[in-house]
C-alpha cells in the first residue's frame, strides 16, 4: 500500500497581510454603488466601513504607469484599476478633481483615463490617482471614513460578508497604492516594505 501526493491550488493568491491582529467583521457587505458586476477588490484596497448600515466601501485608486505633465488630460495607469467613467479623478488631496469622459483599456500594459480638464500637478510614475469629490477636497467622502484594509479579495456582485483589517501589518508592495494622507488615518496598519 502506498501513499500518493495530491496538488492542490488555493483560490486566492500571495498573501498581503505580515499579521492580521484585528479585524472588523460580521456582516459587512459590499456597497457596489460605482463598481462593476464581477470585478474582484483585491485584498488589502483602503476600504470605508459603516457600522450602522453594515456597508463596506471602496477607496478606488489607481497607479501611474508614466509620467504626467502638469497640463496632462490623460493618464496612463496600471491595470487593475476599479475607476469607471464618471467618477471624479484626483492626484492630490484637496486638489482639483474631473470627471473621467473615458477609459482605454486596449493596450496591455495600462489603462487610459481621459479627463476633460488637466488636474494641474506634475505627477511621476508610481504616484496614485484616487476618486474624488467633484471639488477634490478630501478623497471624496472615503478618506474620512477610511477605516483599514479589506482582508481577502471580494468578488463584486456576490452578496457574501466580508472583513475588513483595522490593526495589522501589511506588504505594501502587494496591495494597490495608498497615498500619505489615507496612510496616516491609518494609524494601527503598518505597511511594510518587506516582499
Amino acid at each position: 500500500m502506498g501513499f500518493t501526493v495530491n496538488r492542490e491550488i488555493s483560490a486566492g493568491g500571495v498573501p498581503v497581510f505580515q499579521q492580521n491582529y484585528e479585524n472588523a467583521q460580521g456582516g459587512f457587505t459590499l456597497d457596489t454603488t460605482g463598481l462593476t458586476t464581477g470585478a474582484v477588490v483585491p485584498a488589502g484596497t483602503v476600504m470605508g466601513i459603516d457600522e450602522a448600515t453594515r456597508k463596506a466601501k471602496v477607496l478606488k485608486v489607481a497607479t501611474l504607469h508614466a509620467n504626467a505633465a502638469d497640463d496632462a488630460v490623460v493618464y496612463q495607469v496600471k491595470k487593475g484599476h476599479l475607476l469607471i467613467v464618471g467618477d471624479y479623478l484626483a492626484a492630490v488631496v484637496g486638489g482639483k478633481a474631473y470627471a473621467i469622459t473615458e477609459i482605454d483599456t486596449t493596450n496591455a500594459d495600462y489603462d487610459v483615463l481621459t479627463v476633460g480638464t488637466t488636474l494641474a500637478v506634475a505627477l511621476t510614475a508610481g504616484d496614485a490617482l484616487f476618486e474624488s469629490s467633484a471639488t477634490g477636497a478630501a478623497a471624496a467622502a472615503y478618506a474620512t471614513v477610511a477605516k483599514g484594509l479589506l482582508f481577502q479579495d471580494t468578488k463584486v456582485g456576490v452578496n457574501e460578508p466580508l472583513a475588513v483589517t483595522i490593526r495589522g501589518t501589511v506588504y505594501e508592495r502587494r496591495i494597490p497604492v495608498v497615498t500619505a494622507a489615507i496612510k496616516a488615518l491609518l494609524p494601527n496598519i503598518i505597511f511594510s516594505q518587506s516582499f
